[in-house]
């Protein structure tokens, strides 16, 4: 565009991307929080406080395992998403190389 505006698909793209990554903090809290919930249910309502702080601490532990998780997918999601779009640069650029041909002097 002649403005220099970003066109309204990429706009909606990059928001859509950021949107996906900010999501992995919420997941992250999410998993913690929801590790510490259970285990303080268990103990307090199971066990009648007789556990308490243990399986709060076992759950908790678990919530932070279940947040890496997330996060190392989310990685692993950007990865590939940049791995495929240099796999994209490197095939534009080659194509424009052979449309171009062998330049005469």
């Amino acid at each position: 565009m002649a403005s220099g505006k970003t066109p309204r698909f990429q706009w909606k793209k990059e928001y859509s991307e950021l949107l996906s990554y900010s999501s992995v903090g919420i997941e992250m809290g999410a998993a913690v929080g929801i590790g510490i919930l259970i285990g303080w249910l268990i103990d307090a309502k199971v066990f009648d406080n007789r556990t308490f702080p243990w399986l709060t601490l076992v759950f908790f532990g678990l919530g932070i395992v279940a947040a890496g998780n997330a996060l190392y997918h989310a990685i692993k999601e950007m990865k590939a998403k940049q791995d495929a779009m240099t796999r994209e640069q490197d095939m534009t650029r080659e194509r424009d190389k052979k449309e171009d041909g062998p330049r005469q002097q």
